[in-house]
Order: structure tokens, then C-alpha cells, then sequence
């Protein structure tokens, strides 16, 4: 149940939200109503679960709730759309508000693109050295430990030897092993102090880190610049901002 309700409550993807905004800002500029626009895109989108909080937007909107509430509400909308688009309500400014989004959620689009190729070399290299790893404990010892039957090999050449019996006739294990740290994982990952300390190795990994510390602080500055100009106060602008960037130890040294 945690997990469906995990799925179903999942933040919208940065490409659907800048299409979104772009539409609402367009759509708002032309003098069509919120109710009105949700009802179009609405109508307008092929996937069942984006229409369907389209709908349940454009159902708080007609029962009087303001668009930043109704977001809220359904938790499926980042904190920073949220409070732009509340801001957006008080100050009348919805049309650029919207067009700001959707060029911020354009580029947020983009840095995540650029996140994953980044770390697509990395991961290919590590599937290779452990497939590769693999192959000798499981194939190449087990057809050279004949040649060694009665000799007195060192204790390095021991270990490995019984490690390649291990993964061989117990690979169960291993199996179930990998199995518990998968479903693990996210308890783990839920910790704070865990969670910092691996986002805070992540900045200092060759190559990689460099890139990271790249798209970090150009996501910091451009949220906080958007929330800015929309009239969010710079306090509570830096708030929201920690909680976008991504890495839970830099959002712990910008609440410092």
C-alpha cells in the first residue's frame, strides 16, 4: 500500500510541468479563466493520471479554493510552483508567473538530462568491472584451482579461492543478500544523517562532483531568482530553495 500510494502521489516531471505553465500563462493572457483553463488541458491530455489532477484542479477551482491551495492539496506539485503560484494569486501577476515556470521547469528539464548523462559513463563502468569480476571468481578459478591441488598457495590466493567457491555454490545468498539491500534501501536513504553524508561524498567524486556542484548551484540560483521575483521574501525563498536543490548536505549548509 505504501508503494501504490507512493506512485500515485509522485511529483510531476519537470517537462509536464513547463508544459503546463506554458499553457496556463498563454491561456490566462488571453483572458480565459483557471477553472477554465484546467478544464482545457484537461481535455487536451492523453495521459489518465495528469488529467486527472488536471480535473481535480479545475473541481477546488470552480468550489472557490485558490489555485495555490488546490496545488498543495494534492501534493503532487513541487513547493516552489506552489508558492510562486500563490504569490502569483495576491499580486496579479499570474500570466508571468506562469511563463517564468515554465522556463524554469524548461531548464530543470534540461539539468536532469544533463544529471543522467553525467552519470551514465560511471554506471557503465561499474557493470562492467563487476560483470568482469564476476567472470574470473565464476569461470576462470574454478578451471585454474585443479592446476594448484597440493600445493601451498599464499594466504591472498586462498581467500580468493573460497570466495570463488562461495559465489559458486552459494550464490543463493548473494542473491538474497542483494534482494534485502534493494528493499532496504529507501529506509536507509529516509535517514538525514545517512542521506547527507552520501550526497556529501557525491560532491567530491572525480569528474562527477565537479559536474554536480555545476548543475547545484545553477538549480540554487535559479529557483531562488524566481521565487524572488514573484515576491516570495528572500527568508523563505532560501526555505524552499534548500529543498530543490536536490542534496540534503547542501540544503543543510544554506539553512546554516
Amino acid at each position: 500500500m505504501d508503494i501504490l500510494r507512493r506512485i500515485k502521489n509522485r511529483k510531476l516531471a519537470a517537462d509536464v510541468l513547463s508544459d503546463m505553465c506554458r499553457q496556463i500563462s498563454v491561456m490566462t493572457g488571453a483572458g480565459i479563466t483557471m477553472a477554465k483553463a484546467m478544464e482545457i488541458l484537461k481535455n487536451t491530455t492523453e495521459n489518465k493520471r495528469i488529467a486527472r489532477i488536471y480535473g481535480e484542479l479545475e473541481d477546488r477551482i470552480k468550489r472557490g479554493y485558490p489555485i495555490g491551495d488546490s496545488m498543495e492539496a494534492l501534493g503532487v506539485f513541487p513547493e516552489m510552483a506552489v508558492n510562486m503560484f500563490r504569490a502569483a494569486e495576491v499580486s496579479g501577476q499570474l500570466e508571468k508567473t506562469a511563463n517564468d515556470l515554465a522556463e524554469h521547469y524548461r531548464k530543470e528539464h534540461r539539468t536532469m538530462t544533463q544529471m543522467k548523462a553525467a552519470t551514465m559513463y560511471p554506471k557503465i563502468l561499474c557493470i562492467m568491472a563487476i560483470t568482469i569480476v564476476l567472470f574470473v571468481f565464476l569461470v576462470i578459478m574454478p578451471m585454474v584451482e585443479p592446476l594448484f591441488s597440493g600445493v601451498e598457495l599464499p594466504l591472498v590466493t586462498r581467500i580468493l579461492m573460497r570466495i570463488s567457491a562461495f559465489l559458486k555454490h552459494d550464490w543463493h545468498i548473494v542473491v538474497a543478500g542483494m534482494v534485502v539491500m534493494i528493499l532496504l534501501e529507501p529506509i536507509i536513504l529516509s535517514n538525514h544523517t545517512v542521506k547527507c553524508v552520501i550526497d556529501k561524498m557525491i560532491l567530491y567524486v572525480p569528474i562527477i562532483g565537479k559536474q554536480m556542484k555545476t548543475i547545484y548551484t545553477a538549480r540554487f540560483a535559479r529557483s531562488l531568482s524566481g521565487l524572488y521575483a514573484s515576491g516570495i521574501p528572500m527568508v523563505i525563498g532560501l526555505e524552499i530553495t534548500s529543498r530543490t536543490i536536490g542534496n540534503r548536505y547542501l540544503e543543510t549548509q544554506i539553512l546554516d
